[in-house]
């Protein structure tokens, strides 16, 4: 109940700097008749599919991360109607812990796609129920790419709760979408060789259909890649395209301490770097290398 109560007052106050006065009313107003509301999920369907109209959705670009149980919550690409329908949400199970599932599960179902956004964004907050990771499912199923993005980027849970099988699909799914898996949180952590083997293998199917690599699969290939992968990022650490040099960089910084031969490699290439952003990857990885 008090991490309820934590997670709703850091929601309200990272609205606030982009609340108008109608909007601040409203949320206000609102939170007042939900508490006194005898049929709070109604109710609750009823406000939240106001909030984008009577809030706006204005990005909450400057809002500190939420300090969550298990992981910081950057909530920075969100807009504030998915915060307000959180801080909705969550004013409705504090007084009713017993129904907490049904009541999440509930707004999940009725939801329309922007609540369901809003809710697997905020999944950690209401974790670790194995709920959770049931609706998080149902999300990575989805054909729309918006609620996919809401599960896989910028979010905690799936880091903090799926398993490796699992936490390695939704990799896969991100790069087959040509979603950017730079933003899939604790990737270097959760990363594993069956998923730097199932990536090493897609960028070879990528090449033999003389189809495009996607730019930042290096991150996931990196922290464990055989003979062949670090071959494979070595090769596109003097790609045409600076997006291949950055994160291949990034990707030799990762293998380093179980590889120092390939220090040289980072040399050979700054010696040959124009792009300003890449040499900056590449002097300070080799600043942080001794000798």
């Amino acid at each position: 109940m008090e991490d309820l109560d934590n997670f709703q007052a850091q929601l309200t106050a990272a609205i606030a700097p982009v609340l108008t006065d109608s909007g601040k009313t409203w949320l206000d107003k609102t939170l007042e008749k939900l508490a006194a509301s005898d049929q709070p999920l109604d109710d609750l369907g009823l406000y939240s599919a106001m909030a984008k109209r009577k809030l706006g959705n204005r990005r909450l670009e400057h809002a500190p991360a939420i300090d969550a149980v298990f992981s910081p919550l950057d909530i920075r690409r969100w807009g504030e109607a998915d915060a307000a329908r959180l801080v909705l949400l969550l004013s409705v199970v504090k007084p009713l812990p017993d129904q907490t599932e049904e009541l999440v599960q509930a707004y999940y179902r009725m939801g329309d796609e922007s609540e369901r956004i809003a809710l697997i964004r905020g999944l950690i907050l209401f974790a670790p129920e194995d709920y959770l990771t049931t609706i998080a499912l149902d999300a990575g199923r989805t054909n729309s790419l918006e609620l996919l993005s809401a599960l896989s980027l910028d979010n905690p849970y799936p880091a903090s709760f799926y398993s490796e099988q699992t936490f390695n699909q939704m990799v896969l799914k991100c790069l087959f979408l040509g979603l950017a898996i730079e933003r899939v949180v604790g990737l270097e952590q959760r990363a594993n060789p069956d998923l730097t083997r199932m990536c090493e293998n897609y960028v070879v199917e990528r090449e033999n259909a003389s189809r495009t690599v996607p730019v930042d699969i290096w991150l996931a290939i990196g922290p464990h890649a055989s003979p062949e992968g670090e071959q494979q990022i070595l090769a596109y650490l003097n790609h045409e395209e600076t997006g291949h040099r950055y994160y291949t960089a990034l990707a030799l910084g990762q293998r380093l301490s179980e590889s120092p031969s390939l220090k040289s490699h980072l040399q050979d290439r700054l010696k040959q770097e124009d792009n300003t952003l890449v040499l900056g990857i590449l002097q300070d990885l080799l600043q942080q290398q001794p000798g």
